[in-house]
C-alpha cells in the first residue's frame, strides 16, 4: 500500500492525506484505520491515534501490531494498566515480535515489575540477536540492579551493533565511569558529541567525567 511506504520513509503528511481518502473510500478497512491510529501514535498525537486503533480492532481483533501500537498509545497517556492489556494481546497474537518485548519490557520497567522488564529485554534480544535497542536497554537494567560487569557488557554489544547512535556511546560512557575507567568513558562522549551535537545530556556526563578522574 502506497501509504505505508510512505509512512516507512517519514513522508507523515502525505500518508495521512492518503489514508485519510482512502478511509472514506473504504470504511470497514480495518487495515486502513490501522495504520491511520500508527502513524498518528508515530507523531505523538495519542489521543487521535485511540479511537482509529480501536475502530481498527472493532474490525480485526487478532491483528498484534495493531494492539500494540495501541498499547504505546495508551502508554503515551499515561494508562499503564490498559497499555499492558493491549502488550500481553499482542504478544498472545505473536510472541515473536521482539519490538513488542522491547516496548513492553520498558514499560513494565516504568511501573516497576523490573524482573519481568528483564524477561522481555532478554526475550527481545534471543528473537534478534542484532537488536541493539534491546541491549540498550538490557544494559540500564543490569546498572540499575547494580550489576555493572554485565551493563557494561550489554552496552559494548550495542555500540558494536550500532556504531552510529549518539546516545548509545553516551550510555556506554556511564557505564565505563560506573566502572572506574574514565579515559574510555571521555572517549565515548567526545564519540557521542562527535555524532549528535544536539544531545544535550551528554555535555553533562562530560564534565562531570573530567571533574571527576
Amino acid at each position: 500500500m502506497r501509504a505505508s511506504k510512505f509512512a516507512r520513509a517519514g513522508e507523515n503528511r502525505e500518508a495521512e492525506k492518503l489514508l485519510g481518502k482512502l478511509a472514506k473510500i473504504a470504511p470497514d478497512n480495518a487495515d486502513i484505520f490501522g495504520l491511520r491510529g500508527t502513524l498518528k501514535v508515530q507523531l505523538g498525537k495519542y489521543l487521535q491515534a485511540v479511537p482509529l486503533l480501536k475502530r481498527a480492532l472493532c474490525l480485526d481483533e487478532v491483528n498484534p501490531s495493531t494492539h500494540a501500537s495501541l498499547a504505546v498509545a495508551y502508554e503515551g497517556l499515561a494508562k499503564p494498566d490498559k497499555a499492558k492489556r493491549h502488550y500481553l494481546r499482542a504478544l498472545e497474537l505473536d510472541p515473536g515480535s521482539a519490538r513488542t518485548h522491547l516496548n513492553f519490557g520498558a514499560l513494565l520497567w516504568q511501573v516497576e515489575e523490573h524482573n519481568s522488564a528483564i524477561e522481555h529485554y532478554e526475550r527481545a534480544i534471543e528473537l534478534d540477536p542484532e537488536f541493539s535497542e534491546a541491549y540498550g536497554s538490557l544494559a540500564w537494567a543490569m546498572h540499575f540492579a547494580g550489576r555493572i560487569d554485565e551493563a557494561l557488557r550489554c552496552g559494548e554489544t550495542a555500540v558494536r551493533l550500532d556504531p552510529s547512535s549518539a546516545r548509545g556511546h553516551m550510555n556506554l560512557g556511564q557505564f565505563l565511569q560506573a566502572n572506574g575507567s574514565i579515559e574510555d568513558a571521555i572517549r565515548h562522549y567526545l564519540k557521542a558529541i562527535d555524532l549528535d551535537a544536539r544531545l544535550a545530556e551528554v555535555y553533562k556526563c562530560y564534565a562531570y567525567a573530567r571533574s571527576h578522574p
